[in-house]
């Protein structure tokens, strides 16, 4: 074999190599848990919202996230929604969280804008 050939073979081992890696990686990225990020809960620990984020693929894109609420009735609600963020993880400063008589208020921030949510206690019936 002369040196060109070998030259070539080489290349080309390292960059399937390199390709074989890379889409490791990406499926080990895709295929991640889901995380939770926040708990709150009401003064008389009756109502309570959580928040489970879906790990996002890559760097971009939206982070789909999924909440569930628990009035003081004992009802659940729960709604699936994305946020858009320049953070791979979603923190504290993307969310509200408002606790009144009548109603939750759930504010969703991300870079897009915000989202409001109103729970209504007597909405949340069985």
């Amino acid at each position: 074999m002369n040196n060109k050939l070998k030259k070539r073979i080489m290349i080309l081992s390292a960059i399937w190599s390199l390709l074989f890696v890379g889409l490791l990686c990406l499926f080990a990225m895709a295929n991640s848990n889901y995380r939770y990020w926040f708990n709150e809960s009401s003064i008389d620990g009756k109502s309570y919202v959580y928040a489970i984020q879906n790990q996002r693929f890559l760097f971009w894109g939206k982070t789909h996230v999924n909440v569930k609420i628990r009035g003081n009735n004992g009802i659940y609600s729960e709604f699936n929604t994305s946020i858009k963020t320049h953070n791979l993880n979603l923190t504290e400063e993307n969310y509200k969280v408002e606790f009144d008589k009548e109603y939750i208020k759930v504010e969703l921030i991300g870079d897009d804008g915000s989202n409001v949510y109103y729970f209504y206690y007597e909405d949340m019936s069985r």
